[in-house]
């Protein structure tokens, strides 16, 4: 499955990239196959323009610059992107907190723990605090839920990998303090 996602994820930029970097890639293709890509000669086509308009058939795929003449070319390129991408092990933990602080995610040596979303439901009837802590000493993230006119009430959170909303220093737990029963759950991972 991380083969998978890797390869996935390596698509994903490849494709983002293609545009720039396409024919670049190429050259670095040729370089690593001895002169030839795919079966076909260094040199061979000419970039091709947007959509291959004015770019003889022969030049390549629609669209790809530097005569590019196979998806085993894109494939391989996208491969090599692939190789430097690792996703890591996401994780959700979820829990029915009471009053005080709790230990939500344990830390471990050599390993800081990034936060990627997080959710906050309480059934107080009154405006409550929840803070994030990393370890016993650093506050990363405090958010205040305040009473609504259904039962419940809350705050959530989330963003895109490889990015975070907060992190904890190096061997820290993740601690929540929250001022009443409050459910509560992050998704994170550990590097």
């Amino acid at each position: 499955m991380k083969q998978f996602l890797g390869t996935f994820m390596g698509i994903l930029a490849g494709l983002l990239i293609w545009n720039r970097w396409g024919a670049q890639i190429e050259t670095w293709i040729a370089e690593w196959t001895g002169g030839e890509a795919a079966g076909v000669p260094a040199g061979a086509g000419a970039p091709g323009a947007p959509g291959g308009v004015g770019a003889p058939a022969e030049a390549g795929l629609a669209g790809a610059p530097g005569g590019v003449t196979s998806l085993a070319q894109v494939a391989a390129a996208l491969q090599a992107i692939a190789a430097g991408i690792r996703i890591p092990n996401i994780q959700t933990e979820t829990a029915a907190l009471a009053a005080g602080t709790t230990v939500v995610v344990d830390g471990q040596m050599g390993k800081r723990i990034y936060v990627l979303a997080f959710s906050v439901v309480s059934n107080a009837a009154a405006a409550a605090e929840c803070a994030f802590w990393s370890g016993t000493t650093e506050r990363v993230w405090r958010t205040q839920t305040a009473p609504s006119g259904t039962s419940s009430n809350g705050a959530n959170l989330a963003t895109a990998w490889p990015s975070w909303l907060m992190v904890c220093a190096d061997a820290e737990d993740l601690r929540i303090q929250v001022a009443d029963t409050t459910l509560v759950s992050v998704t994170y991972w550990r590097e």
